[in-house]
């Protein structure tokens, strides 16, 4: 029998360090599950904490069978790798970036840190790059996708016993009144403001982010299933900036559990910006580059849902 000492979570305390968990979801020697139990006692305890899941991975990665994929997985691997590392073993640099940082291989940025110090980690990593790594930071004034994680975590474990209560047979036939009971429950917990802070946070990371930056913020509206559905932003809105806003947090989303339901949304915030006049056309192109290729339900990418509805929007 195991003893209880050699367990991780049996060593998780207030004053943790920072910590980067990779874990294979198909893993069968150590579950996938107990890298998700770490994560969520480490951030109990506040700690600096990133689950960095690899869809599909078992648990020795040479078993990632074609070379498209396992450079990818590797290529993410070695991104994280080098946002953790900027994060908390390189020095700061006097204009505090905000440490979301996007990797290039072999292009040349005006914002270099040190990139031939990292070689030796990513080579442990598998990566082997043809032209020297080049690490470009992002200075924005703030924004810090572990605290973006962080914020979620906390608002998801506040939002999960609404989310998860069995729906009231007294208004189960009657959606007007659901809503209403829902929204009751919701306003009660007081962190409407927040939950919209974090929200306009994530929209910030992911619209200004590479595709590895975004994907990551996907991953975090999967992992936290009672945040994605119960905050929101501002239903109420009159601007270009807002419409684009709302189609952004549509894209992150990423179909969210039905895309049935994100084409009706996107259907009622197009309608929307045409009744106020705003151009859309322009900005559904944008952040169909900015959205998933991954068809996921069946129905098309979220790339291709935005794509094609603009194209029925101008005919």
């Amino acid at each position: 029998m195991t003893s209880p000492i050699s367990r991780p979570l049996a060593h998780v305390a207030s004053g943790a360090p920072p910590f980067l968990i990779i874990h294979g979801t198909a893993d069968e020697t150590v579950p996938y599950e107990q890298a998700q139990r770490l994560h969520r006692a480490l951030l109990a305890q506040g700690a600096d904490t990133r689950l960095l899941p690899i869809a599909g991975a078992h648990h020795n990665p040479a078993t990632i069978r074609t070379r498209a994929t396992k450079g990818q997985v590797w290529h993410t691997v070695a991104s994280e790798a080098a946002r953790f590392f900027q994060r908390h073993l390189l020095p700061r640099d006097a204009d505090e970036p905000t440490r979301v940082i996007r990797t290039h291989l072999g292009v040349r940025t005006s914002n270099r840190l040190c990139g031939s110090d990292l070689l030796p980690s990513l080579r442990l990593l598998g990566v082997q790059p043809a032209a020297p790594c080049v690490w470009s930071v992002r200075y924005k004034g703030g924004v810090d996708l572990v605290d973006v994680e962080r914020e979620m975590a906390r608002l998801d474990a506040t939002y999960r016993p609404v989310t998860s209560k069995p729906v009231d047979a007294a208004v189960r036939d009657d959606p007007a009144a659901w809503g209403a009971a829902i929204e009751t429950e919701l306003g009660r917990l007081a962190v409407n403001d927040r939950a919209e802070a974090a929200l306009r946070a994530a929209i910030e990371v992911y619209a200004s982010g590479d595709e590895t930056v975004r994907a990551t913020v996907r991953r975090l509206f999967d992992q936290y299933t009672s945040f994605r559905w119960a905050a929101h932003l501002p239903r109420e809105w009159d601007t270009t900036e807002e419409f684009r806003a709302h189609l952004i947090h549509l894209s992150a989303r990423d179909q969210g559990s039905d895309t049935r339901d994100e084409i009706l949304v996107l259907g009622d915030l197009c309608d929307r910006a045409l009744g106020l006049g705003i151009d859309t056309g322009a900005i559904l192109d944008e952040v169909a580059a900015m959205s998933s290729d991954e068809d996921r339900y069946g129905m098309g990418s979220m790339r291709r849902v935005i794509l094609a509805y603009g194209k029925r929007r101008t005919r």
